[in-house]
């Protein structure tokens, strides 16, 4: 993982039955592949609320999206469970406030509290939250994965290949 460039990347963050789902990539990146998404539903995308048949057109499109953005090191993709991942954002947060860049982190509803609870206030100082669900929607799709990964194995294979440790 290149950091670099803690400031130019924004981080997405959603969570399902304990586990987290952090996308980071450029706004307009994620933004764009969100409207992609979007497309296939005809509206902003959650997985619980989808169709079993527009599920499946959902991550077929955000698996070829996500594999020529991994591969442009465009995004990074981060699946783990919510202890693994809040110590994952505890040292990401550590690195930003070391660096003395800016972090815009969007969550879905509730987390910004999960987030102020576990990580420390000063390493939050440089971090902008904002809960917008619109905004979180290829961490939803990252996440409902995972959730689902014993039932969706093969796909889970293909978004392993871009995950970080």
């Amino acid at each position: 993982m290149h950091y670099q460039n803690l400031g130019m990347h924004a981080l997405y963050i959603d969570e399902s039955n304990d586990h987290v789902a952090i996308i980071m990539g450029k706004e307009e990146i994620i933004k764009e592949l969100n409207q992609m998404l979007q497309r296939i539903e005809g509206k902003p995308v959650h997985m619980r609320e989808s169709k079993a048949g527009t599920k499946l057109k959902i991550i077929r499109h955000f698996l070829r999206l996500i594999e020529q953005l991994y591969m442009e090191e465009k995004i990074w993709l981060i699946s783990k469970n919510q202890d693994e991942a809040f110590d994952w954002l505890g040292k990401y947060f550590i690195k930003v406030f070391k660096s003395r860049a800016t972090l815009t982190v969007f969550v879905d509803e509730g987390l910004d509290l999960k987030i102020k609870g576990r990580i420390h206030s000063l390493y939050l100082r440089p971090i902008t939250i904002y809960v917008d669900k619109s905004k979180v929607q290829c961490a939803d799709v990252l996440s409902w994965i995972n959730v689902k990964k014993n039932r969706v194995n093969s796909i889970w294979e293909k978004i392993s290949n871009y995950l970080l440790e």
